[in-house]
């Protein structure tokens, strides 16, 4: 409520949050060990990844895929602890943050393949995914199973269509032109839809969406997010058929997903739901430590099962 309020108060004043502009995504300080972008052949994209910890750990590996409109960025406030106990691999996904913004075709089974191409020499691991980044891990438990230890989706759409109006906005409202003009303030609005809480992060988050209108890359970002999102909005899995073990974590108070989680939950054939009180749609940021340890507690729990 308190950043809301001060957004509020911003956006009434007409001004932006932050004086820093950049000159390209790539002046985007991520701050993780072992960055590098990287080509992927299948999806014939150059995806940016960082890896985090000991890649000689013995416990499985874990890819974390990020929202829609955001980057590997949102996860600052988890990855150095899951790290700690094995591999983690952040990856930004096609049309997001370091990776390529191309004007081309983005299923979501290009979006999964991007990320099994620049994973392929781990061995079977462990994805969890935020949003879009949930419904990249349930395309590539659909495109190779047999990769995966398990899935952990965080407020991802899947469990059923979104709702018409929603997919109608998504294919004819949220169009590159629509996304490259909207304003710093209604940026911000959009942004406390998306995520509530008001801890550095957070803040980050909203300074460098402003920032990064100046970069040259911002067109181009624009027009691909806006396939992407076009893409995602009609995504509907054929749930049954999805049989790797499966934790659907949701707040209580993300509206944007609404019921999807339960009967994302209720139609696959081997998940469990775990509800965060408190949050909305992206833990990661609003409620790191609870999603941490939810993430942590399945990892663990599926590490000592065979592949």
């Amino acid at each position: 409520m308190k950043r809301a309020l001060a957004l509020t108060a911003l956006v009434c004043a007409g001004c932006a949050t932050s004086p820093k502009r950049y000159a390209s995504f790539d002046d985007v300080a991520y701050e993780y060990e072992r960055e590098a972008t990287v080509w992927a052949p299948t999806a014939r994209l150059n995806i940016h990844v960082a890896r985090l910890g000991d890649p000689r750990s013995s416990a499985p590996p874990l890819v974390l895929l990020h929202p829609w409109g955001f980057s590997m960025l949102v996860w600052k406030d988890v990855a150095a602890e899951l790290a700690k106990e094995r591999l983690v691999v952040l990856v930004d996904l096609p049309g997001h943050g370091k990776s390529d913004k191309v004007v081309t075709q983005y299923t979501m089974a290009r979006l999964a393949a991007a990320v099994l191409d620049v994973t392929r020499d781990l061995p079977p691991f462990f994805v969890a995914g935020n949003s879009l980044g949930g419904a990249t891990a349930l395309a590539m438990a659909e495109a190779a199973p047999e990769r995966l230890r398990g899935l952990v989706l965080v407020a991802a759409p899947g469990g059923h269509l979104l709702p018409e109006p929603l997919r109608h906005a998504a294919r004819t409202i949220a169009t590159h032109d629509s996304i490259e003009t909207l304003s710093d303030e209604a940026w911000l609005i959009g942004l406390i839809v998306a995520e509530r809480s008001d801890g550095p992060l957070a803040n980050r988050l909203m300074d460098d969406i402003v920032a990064l209108k100046d970069a040259r890359e911002w067109p181009a970002w624009c027009r691909s997010t806006s396939l992407v999102l076009g893409t995602v909005a009609e995504y509907a899995p054929d749930l049954t058929r999805i049989e790797v073990p499966t934790l659907v974590v949701h707040g209580d108070n993300d509206f944007l997903i609404g019921g999807g989680s339960e009967a994302l939950a209720a139609g696959l054939p081997n998940a469990e739901l775990e509800i965060v009180q408190g949050c909305g749609h992206m833990l990661e940021v609003e409620c790191p430590d609870a999603l941490r340890a939810h993430i942590e507690g399945f990892v663990r729990g599926g590490a000592s099962e065979a592949p």
